[in-house]
């Protein structure tokens, strides 16, 4: 009887364990020593109780008795001792109940049925014992296993509640990808109540293009989040998804809701590539699209074209009418681009009053010349704005792709075609060519150049000489800069005083020029040639807080008087710096120096600067002589030019004097010196005294000298120096050979 119990104690207490797979492995190690212990009496006992009944015969031993209450013991105090039956899962304490309770009354029957006389007294009180035991044991079981269920209920319940509240998606999945629970969650993202995803597989949920990237995300390990598109009630889905294995093979997944994100990544990456005053693409969009265009070049597509395009006196309209007048300019000038390469090409404003054409498919340059044609017509139109009509035009350089070239080659092609484009006058077309390319290098080769000629060698100075036109005397020299090119080539002053101001050695190449020209001039000085030499100034020097101090250092170190230098400085310059350059130049005119106004007349609205800053000469630009004599209005123009520099009280000097007639023109006006190649081209230093010791020039010479050239006259007899002398000055009046020549 007490084999039947104790086996069915361990077929109960296994069953019971073995409801959960995860405790099966577990089973062996937590059963109690006590429970191996009394299996071990019961088969002492039985031992005992077999051996002697099957040789001799004889009853039960006392010892046997003792063995098999020990066992009981044993078996009843096992539970108590270990979490066995406490463990045991409520399915299983039914089973074990029943099973002990029919041991029990089959072990009860066994003895009643065996009559009074077999009935041992201490085997009877030892099985009532147990079976109390076992009954209590059991009970307490029961109560145990209720409070757990009751706690685990209550734990699921608080663990839903904050699965449900969240806003997050939590997916269950199977070993098989079968959807075994889903939050509250899913209904707002998705659409669908969560009971009906019970049992849909995961990948049903994914939209058709992203099922590949869910697959990966249960497969690889999770070691970030994945964007996957779920197909929801309205559309698709952006989501952030990360998956975690549990231990039963499925998945547990944290489906987070991004699409808000991402629409915002893309406005933001769409407001990035799109200029914000016209709409249209900026220049990170054509750098995008045309590495798009080429890629599909490369793959023998058709060539692509662009077009670079920067207005023409859009500065203007922003400098008169405003910058809020300027924008709305700039949209219509995007409207009518649009309008003008409606599928031809696409466009886009690179920054400012630039724009560019991207043509994607082009076939040849003449194609790209007619679009460019049509673009420049569309801006020529006046522009109605503020109540105002603008004129404006366009200036396009054209560029086609080269196989094999970067992207970045085809945007610098059609920039240089276009700076080519502006300097012919508005409204231009100039298509690429390798001629631009090779220039613009050799511009940046020379300014190099230039930057370290000024930094260690002198510059190379030319003089052209200043007549005095009453008696054709040479009364002084203008300072010509030049410098030689290391191929051998000799820059003019113009082209060596922009590349020293574009790269910002203007002060240095001008303080040498200065210290150069007058060391060359009180050489002269020496040699008895008393004239005055004349030396430009820059904006960048003229604003030089020690301009004054580097004059007297020149005119210490050369030994020169300062009423031999001249300083000529352009009419803008005054009207631009006044305020500076009043305080400037009378440092400068304190020091003996002349001051002469370069240009005079371009300078708009420097009368007025004229009269409050104190200079001793003014010199007519080349543009006011070129066609005066041959035409009323330029005549007219030059003579009050003239007049009014006399009304100052200033000497005049006429520049751009090309023939014997200019200067008789510029005589007959009254003008006091004259400047130009009609008297003689730039000499060098050394050919200076040489020039000087010819003699005057004859102005009154009936024929002139072939190349045009004033001639020159037997030098007279002199008691002083050109510069000294002072003869009246003819001022101007009316002229019987000027009134002829115009009819």
């Amino acid at each position: 009887m007490w084999d039947l119990v104790a086996l069915g104690l361990i077929v109960a207490i296994f069953t019971g364990r073995l409801q959960s797979r995860a405790a099966a492995a577990q089973a062996a190690l937590n059963l109690p020593l006590l429970v191996p212990a009394a299996v071990l009496a019961a088969v002492v006992g039985d031992l005992f109780f077999a051996v002697p009944d099957l040789i001799s015969g004889a009853g039960v031993p006392p010892g046997v008795q003792v063995l098999w209450l020990i066992s009981s013991l044993l078996f009843a105090a096992a539970p108590w001792r270990g979490p066995v039956v406490r463990s045991v899962q409520p399915a299983g304490v039914s089973v074990l109940s029943l099973f002990t309770v029919l041991c029990c009354a089959a072990g009860a029957l066994a003895l009643v049925l065996a009559g009074p006389g077999r009935v041992d007294g201490f085997v009877l009180g030892g099985a009532g014992v147990v079976l109390i035991l076992v009954t209590g044991l059991l009970a307490s079981a029961a109560a145990e296993n209720s409070r757990l269920t009751r706690r685990l209920a209550d734990s699921e319940r608080h663990f839903r509640s904050l699965v449900d509240t969240t806003s997050d998606v939590m997916i269950e999945l199977d070993p098989l990808g079968r959807i075994g629970y889903a939050s509250a969650a899913v209904g707002r993202l998705l659409g669908v109540a969560p009971d009906g995803l019970l049992g849909c597989e995961w990948q049903a949920l994914v939209v058709e293009e992203d099922r590949h990237e869910a697959m990966r995300l249960l497969t690889e390990r999770a070691d970030r989040p994945r964007l996957i598109r779920l197909r929801g009630a309205r559309g698709p889905v952006w989501t952030e998804t990360i998956a975690n294995q549990i231990d039963a093979g499925g998945h547990v997944l944290a489906v987070r809701d991004v699409e808000d994100r991402v629409q915002l990544v893309r406005q933001l990456r769409q407001q990035s590539l799109t200029d914000h005053l016209t709409g249209l693409p900026n220049r990170f969009a054509l750098e995008a699209q045309l590495g798009k265009s080429l890629a599909a070049h490369q793959m023998d597509g058709p060539a692509v074209g662009l077009l670079y395009c920067d207005l023409d006196g859009f500065k203007d309209v922003n400098d008169i009418c405003g910058h809020a007048v300027g924008d709305a300019v700039l949209r219509e000038v995007a409207g009518r681009l649009l309008d003008a390469a409606q599928g031809r090409g696409q466009v886009m404003r690179f920054g400012g009053d630039e724009f560019a054409v991207l043509v994607p498919q082009v076939d040849s340059l003449f194609a790209l010349r007619v679009l460019a044609a049509d673009l420049v017509e569309a801006v020529r139109q006046p522009f109605d704005a503020d109540g105002e009509t603008h004129h404006l035009a366009l200036s396009v350089g054209v560029a086609m792709h080269e196989a094999g070239s970067p992207a970045a080659d085809l945007v610098r092609k059609a920039d240089l075609a276009m700076i080519h484009a502006k300097t012919g006058g508005w409204g231009g077309v100039v298509v690429y060519s390798p001629r631009m390319h090779e220039e613009a290098v050799e511009r940046v080769r020379t300014r190099a150049h230039l930057r370290s000629a000024v930094a260690t060698a002198r510059p190379e100075l030319r003089f052209q000489p200043q007549v005095r036109l009453c008696d054709g005397v040479v009364v002084g020299v203008e300072a010509l800069v030049a410098w030689r090119e290391p191929g051998g080539a000799l820059l003019d002053t113009e082209s060596v005083i922009e590349l020293a101001e574009s790269t910002g050695a203007i002060v240095d190449l001008g303080a040498r020029v200065l210290l150069t020209a007058t060391r060359h001039a009180a050489r002269w000085r020496a040699d008895g040639h008393d004239i005055r030499t004349a030396v430009n100034l820059s904006v960048r020097q003229l604003t030089e807080p020690g301009m004054v101090e580097i004059v007297e250092r020149a005119l210490a170190e050369a030994g020169l008087p300062a009423s031999a230098l001249v300083l000529e400085l352009t009419e803008s310059m005054l009207v631009a710096h006044s305020t500076g350059a009043q305080q400037t130049l009378e440092r400068l005119r304190a020091t003996g120096v002349r001051l002469s106004v370069d240009d005079f007349g371009t300078g708009y609205s420097g009368l007025d600067h004229l009269r409050r800053l104190t200079v001793d000469e003014v010199k007519i630009d080349r543009s006011f002589l070129s066609e005066a004599g041959t035409r009323a209005r330029p005549t007219a123009l030059l003579r009050a030019i003239i007049r009014l520099g006399h009304d100052l009280g200033l000497p005049v000097v006429g520049e751009g004097v090309e023939t014997v007639q200019q200067a008789r023109v510029l005589r007959r006006m009254g003008c006091d010196t004259g400047q130009g190649y009609g008297f003689a081209g730039s000499l060098a230093p050394e050919d200076v005294p040489g020039f000087l010791a010819l003699g005057p020039f004859d102005l009154d010479a009936a024929e002139a000298a072939p190349d045009d050239r004033v001639p020159r006259a037997v030098p007279p007899a002199r008691t002083q120096s050109p510069a000294q002398e002072s003869p009246p000055r003819e001022r101007a009046r009316p002229d019987d050979e000027i009134t002829n020549m115009l009819g």
